[in-house]
């Protein structure tokens, strides 16, 4: 047996499949489904992808599905409903709209007339509010020349009538297995299995048909006709009245969405929560809107803008919807305080008390007709922190090497939470930081430059409330008042500095010496004996002090001549010292002398009195040495 090919194109194979499916039909009274299902089996081209059950839109009127009365028509001209299940769907997968009808029996063609019974199945829909007529009708038309059409009624005749004609034809696309299907529903109204017709237009084309935007709001009338240009038949509408103002739709956009007037609002974080009236400086701002009909792709988080003004600044804020099909659109600034506005930076500069505004056009409200690019607004006032510094130190005085206490307090008088960025502490000249003694509102060592020293936060002083921070600091520097100067840096409030405070007086002692020998003049063989007149004239005690000498040239020291006194001594009053080290009979006077070097060690000496000749802050030692 020879094998024989047929190569045949795909309008040949669906008229062939068209003329056997035929042939079937009239050996039965039974309907059936297979055209478009032997056309997307044999040519998967020709398949194509029809939304999900649960993507599918019920059509809703008064808030709840969309509802017919039961047995007002008969068999595939009969919509049906049942409470949860809607007669009514749409669609919108951003390529192609699709509109969907429950019917009590399948409309599929009979007897080789073609795809369906000759019949319509369509939605009027209305664009300008007025509640008594409708402007265009898209119609799945089984009657002539089976098309899906897009026609507009621009002459109202008859008023609240859905047969009103809709006169002009401003698209049509040939039926075919591509753009129309025929499902079993998941209903049985009357026992028995109910159907869904389903249909699709390009969007594109349907925009373009129309000359309507995508976000059109509309108000849908659905049902089945006898004729192309009108619904005239079984009328989706539970009251019976089979009128339009009886019975359109809620208002819907063929993106999908229910129109709604949008809400903007400032919100305590990104998830939308809250609305705060006051926030403060160096928050970040959040902003939510909710907004139904600008989630138009369900499958995926939509973006939006909004801007936000005041206090000389503006910024645009970038809203992201929360989640999938929520609605909810969240966005967030920073604020900075700062005197100077510096637009389109991404940060609002405010002061305390300045009042931010952000503002949402809705392109879209709920009225109908609708209102469009309203703007929305919301606004909130900035709360700036009013904080004090002040700073003490453990001692009004010290000498070098004295380790200093100081104390820094900052003060948050409100009405906001102060936040401390840094705190910039300069040392007078001559102290130096003495590391790991910080203590407070960090124990932190700050980083050191030079005297100045600087702690890094942030740290929240609340509003009422005092924080502190200590340090210790050894003294040092010339003989002065030192000053020392501590500045506060914050996110919410201007720089804060105490100016020169924490007064120390650095003190020191200053020694003076006056020698003078007796005789001032002398023969060989005779002895001089030498005084050393030792003065604090500084405003600190002296301690550990070493009068250093030596025998002049030509003459040797003379054992055992060492004395110590006080100022108003003489060598035969002053006390005598041995010449070996470690006695300390005379007030903290030691001597020592050792071949021709002579030593005196005075432990202390205390700060000028003002008395001459007198007191612990002077005293004089003695030594005699023999002429050679």
């Amino acid at each position: 047996m020879r094998k024989v090919q047929l190569y045949l194109a795909p309008s040949q194979a669906l008229a062939l499949i068209s003329e056997r499916v035929g042939q079937l039909r009239k050996l039965s009274n039974k309907k059936f489904l297979l055209l478009p299902l032997l056309a997307a089996l044999l040519f998967p081209s020709l398949a194509f992808a029809w939304p999900a059950d649960s993507s599918w839109k019920p059509i809703l009127r008064g808030g709840t599905q969309l509802q017919d009365q039961i047995g007002d028509s008969n068999n595939e001209r009969n919509v049906v409903s049942e409470a949860g299940k809607a007669a009514a769907y749409y669609y919108n997968d951003g390529t192609d709209l699709f509109f969907r009808i429950r019917l009590d029996d399948s409309p599929e063609g009979s007897g080789g007339q073609g795809y369906l019974e000759p019949f319509g199945w369509g939605m009027e829909f209305d664009t300008d509010g007025v509640v008594d007529t409708y402007e265009y009708l898209i119609m799945l038309d089984g009657i002539a020349t089976e098309e899906i059409s897009i026609r507009r009624n621009t002459v109202q005749g008859n008023i609240d009538d859905p047969s009103d004609n809709a006169e002009v034809q401003l698209y049509a696309d040939p039926l075919s297995p591509s753009n129309y299907r025929i499902v079993a529903a998941d209903t049985f109204v009357h026992s028995t299995q109910d159907y869904f017709i389903d249909w699709k237009v390009d969007f594109a084309a349907y925009l373009a048909a129309t000359g309507l935007s995508p976000d059109q709001p509309i108000r849908t009338y659905w049902g089945t006709s006898n004729n192309t240009s009108s619904l005239a038949a079984d009328l989706c509408d539970i009251t019976g009245s089979d009128t339009l103002s009886a019975s359109f739709s809620d208002v819907v956009t063929f993106w999908g969405t229910t129109a709604t007037t949008a809400v903007v609002s400032f919100a305590d974080d990104i998830l939308g929560n809250g609305n705060p009236a006051i926030a403060d400086i160096s928050d970040n701002l959040f902003v939510k809107v909710v907004d139904g009909d600008r989630n138009f792709t369900p499958d995926a988080a939509q973006v939006l803008s909004a801007a936000i003004a005041g206090g000389g600044d503006s910024e645009t804020v970038t809203l992201t919807e929360t989640g999938l099909d929520t609605g909810i659109f969240t966005g967030q600034l920073p604020t900075a305080y700062s005197a100077v506005a510096t637009g389109s930076d991404g940060i609002l500069q405010a002061l305390g008390g300045t009042v931010f505004t952000v503002t949402f056009i809705d392109t879209i409200d709920s009225a109908f007709p609708v209102n469009r690019d309203q703007p929305r607004t919301a606004s909130i006032t900035m709360r700036a922190a009013s904080v004090t510094a002040a700073k003490v130190v453990s001692s009004p005085s010290a000498v070098g090497k004295d380790n200093l206490v100081y104390t820094v307090t900052i003060t948050s008088a409100g009405p906001g939470n102060a936040r401390v960025s840094e705190v910039i502490d300069t040392l007078p000249a001559g102290f130096t930081y003495s590391a790991g003694t910080t203590s407070g509102l960090t124990t932190s060592d700050p980083a050191v430059a030079g005297q100045v020293l600087t702690w890094t936060g942030p740290w929240i002083v609340n509003s009422g409330s005092s924080a502190t921070l200590s340090f210790t600091a050894q003294a040092g520097g010339p003989r002065a008042t030192a000053y020392n100067n501590v500045t506060m840096n914050g996110r919410n409030f201007p720089s804060v500095s105490t100016g020169d405070t924490a007064p120390v007086q650095v003190v020191a002692p200053i020694v003076s010496i006056v020698k003078s020998a007796d005789p001032a003049a002398a023969a060989p063989g005779q002895e001089i004996t030498y005084t050393i007149h030792y003065k604090n004239t500084g405003d600190s005690s002296a301690h550990t002090l070493l009068l250093l000498d030596s025998a002049p040239l030509n003459t040797t020291y003379v054992a055992g001549s060492l004395r110590a006194g006080d100022a108003s001594s003489t060598y035969a009053t002053a006390t005598p010292r041995t010449d070996g080290a470690g006695e300390g009979s005379w007030p903290e006077v030691q001597g020592e002398a050792v071949g021709g070097n002579i030593t005196f060690n005075i432990i202390s000496l205390e700060a000028d009195d003002g008395v001459a000749d007198s007191g612990p802050d002077e005293g004089k030692a003695y030594f005699k040495v023999l002429i050679q």
